[in-house]
């Protein structure tokens, strides 16, 4: 299995699962599970969202199989360094590294 965090976009099938899931975002969190922080936030495919809150959040340990990779680029790398590091420093400091990230995409 490919290192943890892979490329936004990429399309995979859990454990004993039937539908195929793109990958859209990392480290995700959510109200019903406090405290813990998913590897990776997906959208059904190939229909996305069709209705809010139709987000999966899984581990990279429950992936059986990666039906296509996504986009990587030197931005992509770097950015999973940043979060690697980021998520041995703490919750606080992961947050700074989205907010740091929203600024720049919004700029």
């Amino acid at each position: 299995m490919k290192e943890k965090f892979l490329p936004i976009g990429t399309v995979v099938t859990l454990k004993g699962g039937t539908v195929k899931l793109m990958i859209i975002g990392f480290c995700a969190v959510s109200e019903d599970y406090p405290g813990v922080v998913f590897d990776y936030s997906a959208l059904p495919y190939p229909v996305g969202e069709i209705v809010e809150g139709g987000r999966g959040l899984f581990n990279h340990d429950q992936i059986e199989t990666i039906n296509h990779m996504g986009y990587e680029s030197e931005e992509d790398l770097e950015y999973k360094e940043q979060i690697k590091t980021v998520l041995q420093m703490g919750e606080e400091e992961y947050k700074k590294l989205v907010e740091s990230k929203l600024k720049e995409v919004n700029n």
